[in-house]
């Protein structure tokens, strides 16, 4: 082969790499600009704030399970703690929306609710907050993704998604 005809394609292959750099450059500008890349800040409507562990008698974590506010709207207070989630089996219903509040009391956890998008990180002291419409009755697993110690395999819970009344 001529080593003429090589030079021809490696300036080929040159200009294409050049063209791909540049396209995906201006696409990250432009995200970027446009603030079209997803955070945690606004996706599922996440935000944080803080909570005493001290004094979680005094916070709505007192109680946890599922609770429906003054406006009709259902609310769902969650402890992730060693290995476990308070409380382990919540019954909620289908069709509306559930506003998921959660904090750990001790280390880093995660929750993920399988077969739906949920799937936040729980820091000690600080409340995750998600809302999140289970469309379909059935059975979903609540399980930690992150790693939290020996008996972190173990760490699940489900919600019960019935029927609305």
């Amino acid at each position: 082969m001529d080593h003429h005809m090589i030079e021809k394609y490696e300036k080929l292959w040159l200009y294409v790499a050049s063209a791909l750099i540049a396209i995906l450059v201006l696409v990250t500008i432009g995200n970027v600009v446009n603030s079209a890349i997803p955070s945690v800040g606004n996706h599922h409507d996440h935000s944080l704030k803080k909570v005493d562990l001290t004094n979680l008698a005094a916070t709505p974590f007192a109680t946890p399970g599922l609770k429906q506010n003054a406006s009709g709207e259902y609310e769902l207070y969650m402890l992730s703690q060693a290995f476990m989630f308070n409380p382990p089996e919540v019954k909620v219903p289908a069709g509306k929306p559930i506003t998921l509040y959660v904090t750990s009391t001790d280390v880093l956890h995660g929750l993920q609710i399988e077969k739906t998008n949920v799937n936040i990180e729980v820091l000690p002291g600080e409340v995750a907050k998600v809302t999140y419409t289970f469309k379909k009755p059935g059975t979903y697993r609540v399980g930690c993704n992150e790693y939290c110690g020996v008996g972190h395999a173990n760490m699940m819970s489900k919600l019960i998604v019935e029927e609305a009344k």
